[in-house]
């Protein structure tokens, strides 16, 4: 890969850091206005894309580009989940977050519970074919 290509994610990372950081920065006030509940889920999330990009500047700074993009595209998710849930009204913010932090995960919760529960019937059911004999 290209230095100018180097360049240029070390660029792109850098500026979307810095956006994290300005679109964050009331969550460190003492003084905020936004509940503990909001902080913890914004704070978290800004914490785990800051390691990400963190990690993306070590990886090009020893010319690992190909690996520093696959953490970009991660980097670039958590970042997009992150603006999404800063912008709008506060009760948007508030609907947001909480569909991120409770809905989301109960929803996973529950996929993974079908596909074990369907995993486990295969099992149980003795008279179908087994593809596993």
């Amino acid at each position: 890969m290209s230095t100018d290509t180097i360049g240029y994610l070390t660029n792109k990372g850098n500026e979307i850091g810095q956006e994290l950081f300005l679109s964050t920065c009331p969550l460190y006030d003492a003084e905020s206005e936004i509940d503990v509940e909001t902080q913890e889920v914004l704070i978290g999330l800004y914490n785990s894309c800051y390691m990400t990009l963190e990690s993306i500047f070590l990886l090009l700074s020893r010319e690992r580009a190909w690996d520093s993009m696959i953490l970009f595209r991660s980097f670039s998710e958590g970042a997009t989940k992150l603006l999404y849930l800063c912008s709008g009204s506060y009760g948007e913010k508030k609907e947001n977050i909480k569909e991120y932090s409770i809905v989301l995960p109960e929803v996973e919760y529950l996929s993974r519970y079908f596909k074990v529960k369907n995993a486990y019937d295969s099992f149980e059911n003795k008279d179908e074919p087994s593809i596993y004999l």
